[in-house]
C-alpha cells in the first residue's frame, strides 16, 4: 500500500494511477475504521481497479472543540486495517496541508441541508461539502463510496458533483449494524459498553417499530421520543420522515421516504435513518 502525507507526495503517487489508466474509487473517513468502512472498501474493491482510502478527521466539521478533541484517533490500528484490506493509496494529511495558511474559501450548500443535521450541527455541513470538494480534487477519483448512515451528507456530495460538474460516481453502500442492530460509527467508541450493547440499539428498534406502526405517523414518533428518553437518552436532535430525494418533510408513511433520527448518549450524538419502501 502506498501513503501519502502532503499534497505533493500525494499528486506523484495518484499519477502512477492515472497513467495507468486504472478506475479508481475512492473511501473517505475521519478514521477510527470499523466494519462500516470495511464494507465499503470491499465494495470499492468489486468496482474499481484501485481503492484510495483518505483519514483526515476534519476540523471545520466540528462545531465544539471539546468535541474535536475527543474524536477517535488510532492512526497506526487504521493504516494496518488499509494493508490487510489491500487498499492501493492511503492519504493522510495533516490539518496544515489541508488548510494553509490563508486558507479562506468555503463551500455553501443549499437547500438539501435546511434540516436535520445541516440545522442541528451548524456549519457541520458546509464543512462536509468543502473537504470532500478538496478531496475529489486532489485525487481525482472515478467514483466515491459513502454509507447511507450519513444519508444526508450523501444526497449533499452527490448534488455538490452534480452541481460543479464533477466527473465522479458518488455511490451510496447500505448501512453496516452491530448484530443488535445499532448503526457502525467511530463515535459508538466512546459509549460505555452497557450503553453500546443495551441502550444505543433502541434507536434501530425505535425506527423499525415507527415505520412498521399502524397509529399515526406522528403519534408513534412523539412515543418513541419518550419511550428513548426514559430508557436512558438524554436527547432527541430530530425524528422525522422525510422524502429520500430532496429531504423534503413528510406527514404520512409513503414509498420511497426515509425515517431518520440524531439522539444524544452519554455526550454521544448517534445517527440512523432506514427507508420505506413500496409495499
Amino acid at each position: 500500500m502506498q501513503i501519502a502525507k502532503s499534497y505533493v507526495s500525494l499528486k506523484a503517487k495518484n499519477k502512477i494511477l492515472q497513467q495507468q489508466n486504472a478506475k479508481t474509487a475512492f473511501v473517505p473517513t475521519m478514521g477510527a475504521l470499523h466494519e462500516g468502512h470495511f464494507a465499503l472498501i470491499k465494495q470499492a474493491k468489486t468496482i474499481a481497479d484501485k481503492v484510495i482510502v483518505s483519514i483526515f478527521v476534519n476540523p471545520l466539521q466540528f462545531n465544539q472543540q471539546a468535541d474535536f478533541a475527543e474524536y477517535p484517533i488510532m492512526i497506526e490500528e487504521d493504516v494496518k486495517a488499509l494493508q490487510d484490506i489491500g487498499v492501493d493509496l492511503a492519504y493522510l494529511p495533516t490539518i496544515e496541508d489541508i488548510y494553509p495558511a490563508g486558507f479562506d474559501t468555503y463551500v455553501k450548500p443549499g437547500k438539501i441541508v435546511n434540516c436535520l443535521c445541516g440545522t442541528s450541527r451548524g456549519s457541520h455541513m458546509q464543512g462536509v461539502a468543502t473537504i470532500l470538494l478538496k478531496l475529489f480534487n486532489r485525487l481525482q477519483p472515478d467514483m466515491a463510496l459513502f454509507g447511507e448512515k450519513d444519508y444526508q451528507q450523501f444526497l449533499l456530495t452527490k448534488k455538490m458533483a452534480d452541481d460543479f460538474d464533477l466527473p465522479i460516481k458518488v455511490i451510496p453502500i447500505a448501512t453496516e449494524r452491530e448484530k443488535t442492530g445499532l448503526a457502525m460509527s467511530s463515535r459508538n467508541k466512546n459509549l460505555s459498553q452497557n450503553a453500546k450493547e443495551k441502550i444505543a440499539p433502541l434507536i434501530y428498534q425505535k425506527l423499525l417499530q415507527v415505520a412498521q406502526s399502524d397509529i399515526a405517523l406522528d403519534i408513534a414518533i412523539k412515543q418513541a421520543n419518550e419511550q428513548l428518553i426514559i430508557q436512558g437518552f438524554s436527547k432527541i436532535d430530530y425524528f422525522e420522515l422525510r422524502d429520500q430525494e430532496n429531504l423534503q418533510l413528510l406527514n404520512n408513511r409513503v414509498a420511497n421516504s426515509r425515517l431518520f433520527i440524531a439522539a444524544w448518549l452519554e455526550g454521544v450524538r448517534l445517527i440512523d435513518n432506514i427507508a420505506i419502501m413500496a409495499d
